[in-house]
């Protein structure tokens, strides 16, 4: 299997350690799948590689690897909006899913050691799926980081370096590392091997439901949970979606402390949740302070999609 370069189109094997191509540009992968069809679906097997056959997933590491992760419920909030659980994970983040299908990359490819930069849960989890499988690892996180987290981290034998100023600026200190020493860069934004995980998000919804939502909602400016290339494929396999959108616009603006937070509380504001929801996004985290609660509520409850 090869990558493909956003940029120049260049193949480049995906065994490589390089972060990205020698162009500069992004890697991303083969899109070249089975069309969908829930009797390609493994339902002997409890986890996200479940859907392995529309995942990019080279040999049997992912079996090593899994702890279980994804089957999340989706539950009623009232009759309009539905919720998808996805912090019912091993580590509580739905980041599980694409750190599990990363880090079968990585043992996949022999990688001994990586590095990665995260605000929390995305360090985590890829702390946690590299210890299953015994492979070093060093998380840096911005300041402001609960500290929680970072006890998870270093709870999986990772070292978690604390690094001053911005989510942004944590991640140059992160890549310089990856330019300096070589490191494997375990990247949840970067690699597109994490979104193999992520992806099956959409997959898993439609098995539940029997049917894809009229409208999903993801709060997270990343756009890391559903992708609007694996909906394309069950749009191309015959099932239907009304309208789809994602909450960046809600979550980030040209300030670094938008609405009165200090940057610890925007850098974790950023980072939560996702929610398949019919007519608006609701949110709630029991762990948030009254500040980034009202904060992400104000951006998305009642947002009319």
């Amino acid at each position: 299997m090869n990558f493909i370069c956003s940029k120049c189109g260049k193949l480049t094997p995906t065994h490589t350690p390089q972060a990205s191509c020698s162009c500069g540009g992004l890697f991303s992968l083969p899109n070249e799948f089975p069309k969908f069809e829930e009797k390609l679906i493994d339902k002997n097997e409890w986890s996200l590689f479940r859907y392995r056959a529309f995942m990019n997933i080279e040999g049997e590491s992912w079996r090593d690897v899994t702890m279980g992760e994804g089957r999340t419920p989706i539950i009623s909030f009232d009759k309009d909006v539905m919720v998808k659980m996805d912090y019912m994970m091993p580590t509580l983040s739905f980041k599980d899913r694409g750190a599990a299908a990363l880090v079968a990359h990585m043992k996949e490819i022999g990688v001994k050691k990586c590095v990665q930069d995260s605000s929390g849960n995305a360090g985590v989890a890829v702390a946690a799926y590299c210890a299953r499988v015994g492979i070093d690892c060093e998380i840096y996180v911005p300041e402001g980081t609960s500290p929680k987290k970072i006890s998870m981290i270093e709870a999986f034998g990772a070292k978690a370096v604390v690094v001053p100023g911005t989510r942004d600026h944590c991640a140059d200190v992160c890549r310089e590392k990856v330019v300096t020493e070589g490191a494997y860069y375990a990247n949840h934004v970067f690699n597109p091997f994490f979104y193999e995980g992520t992806k099956t998000y959409i997959y898993e919804t439609y098995e539940q439901l029997k049917r894809i939502p009229e409208n999903i909602w993801d709060a997270r400016g990343n756009r890391l949970t559903v992708t609007g290339r694996e909906l394309v494929a069950l749009l191309t396999s015959g099932y239907k979606i009304q309208r789809m959108a994602d909450g960046s616009e809600y979550l980030y603006n040209d300030s670094e402390q938008p609405r009165g937070l200090t940057l610890p509380e925007y850098n974790r504001a950023v980072d939560y949740f996702s929610f398949v929801p019919r007519r608006w996004g609701y949110l709630t985290e029991p762990n948030l302070t009254s500040i980034e609660f009202d904060f992400l509520r104000n951006m998305i409850v009642g947002v009319e999609l």
